[in-house]
């Protein structure tokens, strides 16, 4: 864009961009029994609430808006941490295991380890 910027221009310009990405004020993923809600930060199989935290809402909400994409570890740090927080690596691996036990009984997805990177879901058919 050409300074000065016009608002209504940029305004136009983003509502573009986020409509060519899907990207809608109302989001949710459904995925065979799966049903996940970022409004209200829910999750559910079979119309079952399964708990979950808002991180781990988080990085299973990114992770499956990008399916078949792998994240690093790092890459998920830094997306759900604060940059003061001393977490490691490690906590990436804490809530992945959190999120497979919990979502076990799901025919919906699976999240993959891609060994020396991090992971990422695959869509079951």
């Amino acid at each position: 864009m050409v300074k000065p910027i016009d608002l209504d221009e940029l305004k136009l310009r983003i509502s573009a961009v986020l409509r060519r990405a899907n990207i809608s004020q109302n989001q949710k993923i459904e995925i065979g029994n799966l049903l996940l809600k970022s409004e209200e930060i829910s999750a559910s199989i079979n119309g079952v609430p399964i708990p979950l935290t808002v991180r781990e809402f988080n990085i299973l909400f990114k992770m499956l808006s990008f399916a078949g994409r792998a994240f690093s570890r790092a890459e998920l740090l830094d997306d759900f941490w604060d940059t003061e927080s001393n977490a490691s690596l490690r906590a990436v691996d804490v809530y992945i295991t959190k999120l497979r036990e919990k979502f076990k009984s799901t025919n919906a997805f699976e999240i993959k380890t891609i060994h020396g990177l991090g992971y990422k879901t695959v869509i079951r058919s």
